[in-house]
């Protein structure tokens, strides 16, 4: 219903639609941040996932699209405490990187540090 009422908002609060003023992503729909580094002989993809453990996130490819998906759920406090403030995101995500080229799929790499999702995809020829 939420997700309902935020469509006409934009709708009828926009009129130009996203063209004068782009969509902003709501609290619903986090994304974590990626940076594509070309190396010579490989691609990098680096993605911020803190607080996350290696077995909630998953990565597969797509054609010549590198996914990552997984679901940061929220801790839940023993105590009930009153929010003041909250801009943590939680829930679903999905990346699609295109890669800027042909990748060997089968030798794809994948590293996880401080919070931080390191993915080595070797260049074919």
């Amino acid at each position: 219903m939420q997700q309902w009422q935020r469509e006409i908002d934009r709708l009828f609060g926009n009129p130009l639609g996203d063209w004068l003023m782009p969509e902003q992503p709501s609290a619903e729909d986090w994304m974590p941040a990626v940076n594509v580094y070309d190396e010579k002989d490989k691609f990098v993809v680096e993605a911020e996932v803190p607080g996350m453990k290696k077995d909630e996130i998953r990565i597969y490819m797509s054609g010549d699209n590198l996914n990552i998906t997984g679901q940061r759920c929220e801790k839940r406090q023993e105590k009930a405490r009153d929010t003041c403030r909250a801009e943590r995101h939680f829930g679903r995500f999905h990346r699609m990187i295109a890669l800027p080229g042909r990748v060997k799929t089968d030798a794809i790499e994948a590293n996880y540090r401080d919070g931080i999702l390191s993915i080595t995809c070797p260049k074919t020829g």
